[in-house]
């Protein structure tokens, strides 16, 4: 039995106003990519992403998002990420910031996005400590 191997992408979220990526949660977040990776990518797109695409975590203090891709499917969720412009309401900026294939490298990139998300975000270094430390005790739940 072959297992089905997955890729891990470590994306950062910007909004003009910080109210808007508040209201945002991770349905909202994979829902706007399943309709830019079917609006770039068609009916092809859509079905090959469709099984495997999901959003693990989403962090609204910092703006970074975790999203669980197929291996084969990955540069397709990458560049949908990429032309990803938001909603009706407002405009989002998307930018990955890596990929990674496996738990440990997940965890190292995902720890340094956090860390200069809560910086850029202007949180003190001690709230910043035990929200990285919350980080680290959800990525290995993930296990």
């Amino acid at each position: 039995m072959v297992r089905f191997k997955h890729r891990y992408l470590v994306a950062t979220i910007a909004a003009a106003s910080q109210e808007r990526i508040a209201e945002l949660g991770p349905s909202e977040i994979l829902a706007m990519l399943r309709e830019s990776i079917e609006a770039n990518f068609g009916d092809f797109g859509s079905g090959s992403t469709s099984q495997s695409l999901q959003v693990r975590s989403f962090d609204r203090t910092s703006g970074v998002c975790v999203i669980r891709a197929g291996r084969e499917s990955h540069r397709m969720v990458r560049a949908s990420l990429t032309l990803l412009s938001g909603t009706k309401d407002a405009r989002l900026s998307v930018t990955v910031k890596a990929v990674a294939g496996c738990d440990r490298t997940l965890k190292a990139a995902a720890v340094e996005a956090y860390t200069r998300g809560y910086r850029r975000a202007g949180i003190s270094d001690d709230a910043a400590a035990a929200l990285l430390q919350r980080q680290r005790q959800l990525l290995d739940a993930w296990q």
